[in-house]
């Protein structure tokens, strides 16, 4: 179950409502996945650098909005005008809240749109509001009124990536084989060494599971280590550093290897447009 919530908590998070036992019981690196399609260079190279035209506030950021709850941890992901916010329990490291989608800044007011979530906000899919933004130095200001006319005035803190070379797999990626489809949409937002990966059904908007990791990528090593995630049985690898194989290719990358359970990895990338 989640953590309770005070007044301060809920007014940073303007979509939020107290979330918890939404997910199910499975993710990603649980599965023994269907065959990709083969990349058609395999030549790992550097690849290119993030595609040209990334947002003011593009970056990972953690909450430091005063009062807000010690024993949880907020963080955002944005990338490439998708945005992802999760808060997760720091004692257990299980994500008790998870929303998203799109998010759009211009000049000093950004709107955001949510996309996804989990059941117990599903009345707020579809809906927006546009909060100003001010970023000094590595901090960033929202001020305004949320979605349901609460007021908002959070203060979120820019995490620093740690080396460069991990930069060139900052963006959105949508899965092309290897792992869930059908109606499924399942997603990394990675940026400043950091990847939330979240998985929701194309039809019901709602969210099936996520995990969060630190992330390194030197050459084609390929570091994942879950911090958090929802129920199931990603539990069993928090903590786990999943050392695979990353071939990076024009707006593609292969994940080859073998997790630390033993669970066969091959699952294709595909940059989101």
């Amino acid at each position: 179950m989640g953590l309770s919530r005070s007044p301060l908590v809920l007014a940073f998070l303007p979509f939020a409502l107290a979330t918890s036992g939404c997910c199910c019981q499975v993710g990603p690196l649980a599965l023994k996945p269907p065959a990709p399609p083969p990349v058609k260079n395999d030549n790992p190279g550097p690849g290119p650098a993030p595609p040209p035209g990334a947002g003011p506030i593009d970056g990972a950021w953690e909450n430091v909005t005063p009062g807000f709850d010690p024993r949880s941890r907020g963080l955002k992901v944005i990338a490439n005008n998708l945005f992802a916010v999760v808060v997760y329990d720091r004692g257990n490291k299980t994500a008790n809240l998870v929303f998203g989608g799109t998010s759009d800044t211009q000049g000093n007011t950004t709107k955001e749109s949510l996309d996804f979530c989990a059941a117990e906000q599903q009345q707020n899919l579809g809906k927006s509001h546009t909060l100003t933004v001010q970023v000094q130095g590595d901090q960033m200001t929202l001020t305004g009124a949320g979605i349901n006319g609460a007021k908002v005035n959070e203060t979120w803190k820019r995490i620093a990536p740690k080396e460069a070379q991990t930069s060139r797999f900052d963006g959105v990626w949508d899965i092309a084989g290897g792992g869930p489809l059908g109606n499924d949409r399942s997603l990394r937002l990675i940026h400043s060494n950091y990847l939330l990966a979240i998985n929701y059904d194309r039809n019901t908007k709602l969210l099936s599971w996520m995990h969060g990791s630190s992330l390194s990528v030197l050459g084609t090593t390929y570091k994942e280590t879950i911090e958090f995630c929802t129920p199931g049985i990603q539990q069993t690898l928090i903590g786990k550093t999943q050392t695979l194989t990353a071939q990076l290719q024009g707006n593609q990358f292969r994940l080859t290897g073998a997790l630390t359970n033993g669970g066969p990895i091959d699952e294709m990338w595909q940059r989101a447009k």
